[in-house]
């Protein structure tokens, strides 16, 4: 998993104060957004 899109993506959910305003903004599924918030907790 790259850590920076993974940090990326964790800054974009709390910009956006949503993982699916997140995943629209980054053009990707809520699912891998949540897949990289999950990377990054472990």
């Amino acid at each position: 998993m790259d850590r920076i899109t993974a940090a990326k993506v964790f800054i974009e959910v709390v910009e956006r104060q949503s993982q699916t305003a997140a995943a629209e903004h980054l053009d990707m599924s809520r699912a891998m957004v949540s897949h990289h918030l999950k990377a990054l907790e472990e």
